[in-house]
């Protein structure tokens, strides 16, 4: 699309090293480079989209040339016995309001490191993932065969 903007990209804590990998094909290809930043909260979001609806409905407002005639009759009616700024929040909540409903959101989680004494062990969290492999002597494999096998296969340089 255009030459500049934003893009965002969901990693779950497993994805790691793909992340990191994209980061590099990033920095090259673009000469960009890719942030990583929290997920903002809902309240967060309510209050730009707020702002936001709120500039676009101030600019587009032409109070220089007045509404027409039609639309003044309109309010009108619609002020009646009722107070102006009661009218005007009960149009802006019937136009906008689906837009700025936090309930129109999920739970937005972040994504917690495993604490020491976990079930993982009371290692440190690093950024090294145990895998489990179901090989072995009665497959016709041996640890140097396996070790193997994933260096080949992650693009590891041998010793």
């Amino acid at each position: 699309a255009g030459a500049k903007g934003l893009a965002f990209t969901m990693v779950k804590p497993e994805e790691r090293r793909r992340l990191e990998y994209l980061k590099q094909v990033a920095k090259k290809a673009t000469q960009g480079e890719l942030k990583e930043e929290v997920i903002p909260s809902i309240e967060q979001v309510v209050d730009v989209k707020k702002t936001r609806l709120f500039g676009d409905v101030k600019s587009s407002l032409n109070l220089t040339q007045g509404p027409s005639q039609t639309f003044l009759t309109m309010a009108e009616d619609l002020v009646g016995t009722e107070d102006s700024l009661s009218v005007l929040a009960s149009v802006l909540e019937k136009n906008y309001g689906n837009l700025i409903d936090p309930k129109r959101y999920g739970a937005i989680r972040t994504p917690q490191k495993p604490s020491l004494g976990t079930r993982s062990g009371d290692r440190e969290v690093s950024n090294q993932v145990r895998i489990y492999v179901q090989l072995g002597r009665k497959d016709g494999f041996n640890p140097r065969e396996i070790a193997s096998y994933f260096s080949q296969l992650l693009g590891i340089p041998q010793r």
